[in-house]
Parts: C-alpha cells; sequence; structure tokens
C-alpha cells in the first residue's frame, strides 16, 4: 500500500500505521487452511502456516519501531507483550471483517464454505455467486463497513483510556489498531476487482446495464490497472529509498493475479446456456485397439501433436481412452512390452455427460472433481470427449462474441 505516512493523534499522543497493511484478498480465493479453529456463528474458521510469517513481522514492526516511537521508557518485554496482543487483535478485526462478508452472504441465501485466515489477510469462501446487484453490494461494503465500525470503536477506547490516565503504551497500541481499520476500510473501497470496491463497482454496473459478466470484466480491468499502478509505485519506493517498496510490489502483483482470474472467470460467467458440451467436445478422430502396444499404437498415429483415441477391446467394446502424449512418455525400451490396455483410462473413471448439458455446468463439476476429461455419452454411444483444451479453445471463441 502507498499510505504510510499517515497520522493518527491520540490525546497528545501521535502513532504511524508502519509498514503497507495488507488486502483482503477476494472472497473465493483458494487458501488451504493449516489449523481449524473452529466455528462462528456455524462458519468453520481457520487460517494457514503463512499467517505466522505476516504476524511475526507486524509484531517486530510494532515492538521495535512503531511502538517505541510513539512513547518511551518502557521495556523490551513490555514492547513485545503489547505487540503480541495488538497482532491478535488485528487479525480478529480482520476476521470481523470475513464474518461480516459471509454472515451478509448467508443472509442471502449463499452457502458459505469457511473463512481461512493467511498471508494477506482473511477469505471467505462463497459456494456461489449473488443472484442480485443489491445481494452483491450487500456483501461486499459488510467488510468495510465492520472495518470502519473495528477502527472508530479503538480510537474511542484509545482517547477515552488517555483521558483517564491509562498507560500511553495501551493508548499507543490502540491508536495503532483503529488507524490500521480505518487504512484497511478505505483501501478495500478503492473499486478495483478484487477488492471491495471492485465488487461494489461491479454491483452497480451490473445493476445499470443488467449484464453481470460485462460488470465482472470491468472491474477486474480497473484491478489489474491499480495492481499495476502499486508495483510501478514500488519500485518507485525502492529507487527513493521510501521503504516497504518490495511489500507494495508484493501487493500489486497479487491484486492484478486476482484481478485477472477475475477477468477470467467473468469470461466463464459469459458463457450462456446455449453453448453446449456438443458445441466444445473434440470427437475421438480414431481409435486403436487395447491388445496393441504402445510401439504399434504410435506407428499408426504418428502425428506430433496429443490425440485423444477411444480404446476397444476385440469385441469392439469401448474400455476408455488414451492419448499419444501419454504414449509417448512411456520410455522407447519399454514401448515394445507396454499394451494400450494398460495405459487406457477405464470408463467408469471417466465423469459421462451427454453433449446436450450446457458448458457452464459441466464447467463446475470437473473442477469439483478435479477432473481433466469428461466423456460424451449419447444414448449408450461414445460421441467424444471433453478436455481444459476445449474449454480454454471455447472461452476465446465466446469471449469474442459476447464482448462489446
Amino acid at each position: 500500500m502507498l499510505i504510510t505516512g499517515a497520522t493518527l493523534v491520540v490525546g497528545p499522543r501521535s502513532i504511524h500505521p508502519g509498514p503497507p497493511t495488507p488486502p483482503i484478498p477476494p472472497r473465493g480465493t483458494d487458501i488451504n487452511e493449516s489449523i481449524r479453529l473452529g466455528r462462528i456463528a456455524g462458519i468453520p474458521v481457520g487460517l494457514n502456516w503463512s499467517l505466522v510469517l505476516i504476524a511475526g513481522l507486524i509484531s517486530w514492526n510494532l515492538a521495535t519501531v512503531l511502538l517505541p516511537d510513539a512513547v518511551d521508557g518502557y521495556s523490551d518485554g513490555a514492547y513485545w507483550l503489547v505487540s503480541l496482543v495488538a497482532a491478535v487483535a488485528f487479525f480478529a478485526s480482520i476476521l470481523a471483517h470475513e464474518l461480516s462478508h459471509a454472515i451478509v452472504a448467508q443472509r442471502r441465501g449463499i452457502e458459505v464454505g469457511g473463512i481461512t485466515l493467511w498471508l494477506l489477510g482473511g477469505v471467505a469462501k462463497l459456494g456461489s455467486a449473488p443472484k442480485k446487484a443489491g445481494d452483491e453490494f450487500r456483501i461486499a461494503a459488510a467488510g468495510p463497513a465492520m472495518s470502519l465500525v473495528v477502527g472508530a470503536v479503538s480510537f474511542g477506547l484509545a482517547f477515552g483510556l488517555d483521558a483517564l490516565g491509562a498507560s500511553p503504551l495501551l493508548v499507543a497500541a490502540l491508536g495503532w489498531l483503529a488507524l490500521i481499520n480505518g487504512v484497511l476500510a478505505v483501501f478495500n473501497l478503492i473499486p478495483a476487482a478484487p477488492l471491495d470496491g471492485g465488487r461494489i463497482l461491479s454491483a452497480a454496473l451490473w445493476h445499470r446495464h443488467g449484464d453481470r459478466s460485462r460488470a465482472l470484466r470491468s472491474a477486474a480491468s480497473a484491478g489489474r490497472f491499480f495492481g499495476s499502478l502499486l508495483m510501478v509505485g514500488g519500485v518507485a519506493q525502492i529507487l527513493f529509498d521510501a521503504g516497504f517498496g518490495w511489500w507494495t510490489i508484493a501487493i500489486g502483483w497479487f491484486l492484478r493475479s486476482a484481478a485477472t482470474a477475475e477477468a477470467r472467470g467473468a469470461d466463464m460467467a459469459g458463457l450462456v446456456e446455449s453453448v453446449s458440451v456438443g458445441d466444445t467436445m473434440s470427437p475421438f478422430a480414431d481409435s486403436v485397439e487395447d491388445w496393441m502396444t504402445v510401439d504399434e499404437a504410435l506407428a499408426a498415429h504418428p502425428g506430433e501433436g496429443s490425440q485423444s483415441l477411444a480404446v476397444y477391446d476385440f469385441n469392439r467394446h469401448f474400455l476408455g481412452f488414451v492419448t499419444t502424449r501419454e504414449m509417448r512418455r512411456i520410455p522407447p525400451p519399454e514401448r515394445p512390452d507396454t499394451r494400450v490396455r494398460d495405459l487406457a483410462r477405464p470408463l467408469d473413471s471417466l465423469l459421462q455427460v451427454t453433449s446436450r448439458r450446457p458448458l457452464v455446468t459441466v464447467i463446475s463439476e470437473l473442477r469439483e472433481r478435479d477432473e481433466r476429461h469428461a466423456l460424451v455419452v449419447d444414448a449408450g454411444t461414445i460421441s467424444g470427449l471433453l478436455t481444459w483444451s476445449d474449454i480454454d479453445a471455447a472461452l476465446r471463441g465466446e469471449t469474442a462474441r459476447v464482448r462489446p
């Protein structure tokens, strides 16, 4: 973040926010939890091991730089103790931010898979996209609103305790917590996906134009621009020795990458129901017998690319499929003794779909099962194979058709 010089006044004292605050990552980002903490409001909550890294960085910066600069005269142990508590309170406030997203989503009928705290903040995993622009707006706005509330409460506590003559170190820590939550809220309201402000922008455009995928692409474009701007700003910080340049670059890179993923998701959302598996699949161009050796099969299909081949037994029963790429991976000395049947993917292990199925539903199913292929079967007859390469090709074609 480029906001590094702001100052919050708490009574007669002031405290700087320190290193750039990590943004709240996009909802749906796939971050695996390492430790399950339990459930809050029925929502599973966990943390990723990377949280330890940023928690340590925040504690170290508070204990060695920020708090000693704000108030002096305390022991190192006191600074570290208060810093550790402040870091825990900060991540509790991020959890409150994500819980706000999740609870509002639940109230709008959207399932929440869980919340994970990690290196760059927190992730609320929503089971589906909002059905209405108003729902998208409410879910997105809930997080920054909670951060502003936490910041205001922390500021009020700091100001009140300072007036009562409480420990200046405690007041300074509360002042930092107030400022960092205020900065977090403002940063996340920037209208650039995947930040909450980008989702608010997307909701507004969706409401105006009635086209969700177009709105998502516009917000993602803003996100890519903002991420690039942060990266350039980080380089400038390094060149002028302004501090935290690498951190700014890292946040910019993350935002740009996440915005690119959002744009790709928007393209996928743009696939209308009329685009079916049959429009996208690759028919089996040829077949091989299961008793053939890899050498024999490759000799019959010498092409350089990867070709999917149906595998049949002696009675012409379909057994599965094999690709020429997989066969070429077999070391040449082993190919005369390796049968095609040893490489064929069996029928019962494949996801089977009909050619009339909408492509968007099959994409979701492939992702859920972590599969790379789907067998297309119509009335007991093998029609072809659907692969991610086919889907990518369809996305490129569909993108060219639906974009203005």
